[in-house]
């Protein structure tokens, strides 16, 4: 019996105040190149469709991601943006509108739009995974922290994004929108993916991170 190919989607997160950085993030330039579109791109190399979830700000979102050309064509097709107008009720807010635009027999990337250093190579590690354990539900990637001091071994940090299967959908969907998805997925079956990429937990909540980032990317 042949069973449906899976495909991969995207969920990029854009919906929220910005209130610790005192700017919008999503417009903020690192390099001339915008945060939210930094955080798209990888995950357009191997998704069929990303949805990029916005809210305050929403016609601001839109020029960047249509009009700006940040983009190609080819690219744009794969775009479609979604508004959270609960979006003040929190990030889960806006995994709920996202997931609720995905297709069946899907791998479902999901990624905070402030977290813009990603690698493409760890959206392949957790495709690979993702095709090889059938047992769990969802992957998060991990990378090693530097430890403190010298005698302490390297530690795993996990980070973004995250991959979960879309026959979760029905079961994320039934929790309160004021609930926070780290612990959402507490209840479901975890595989941590080590990724050489310190990107996966680098976001950029307030000036300080910001400074922080540009120098080390």
């Amino acid at each position: 019996m042949a069973y449906p190919k899976t495909v991969f989607e995207g969920i990029v997160l854009a919906a929220g105040l910005s209130s610790r950085m005192k700017d919008w993030k999503p417009e903020i330039k690192i390099k001339d190149i915008p945060v939210i579109v930094r955080a798209v791109k990888p995950m357009i190399e191997h998704c069929e469709k990303v949805i990029v979830v916005g809210g305050f700000n929403f016609e601001k979102l839109h020029r960047i991601i249509y009009e700006e050309n940040y983009f190609t064509e080819q690219q744009l097709k794969k775009i479609v943006l979604a508004e959270n107008k609960n979006y003040v009720m929190g990030m889960f807010a806006s995994v709920k509108s996202g997931l609720q635009m995905i297709g069946n027999n899907a791998g479902v990337f999901i990624m905070p739009g402030d977290i813009p250093f990603v690698k493409s190579s760890t959206y392949s590690s957790l495709i690979k995974i993702y095709n090889t354990e059938n047992n769990f539900d969802i992957f998060i990637p991990a990378a090693k922290v530097e430890p403190e001091n010298s005698v302490a071994n390297d530690m795993l940090r996990r980070g973004h994004p995250i991959l979960i299967k879309s026959k979760l959908i029905n079961e994320i969907l039934s929790y309160p929108d004021d609930k926070n998805l780290r612990d959402v997925l507490e209840d479901f079956t975890r595989k941590f993916v080590q990724v050489n990429d310190k990107g996966i937990f680098i976001d950029i909540d307030d000036k300080n991170d910001l400074e922080k980032a540009k120098k080390i990317f």
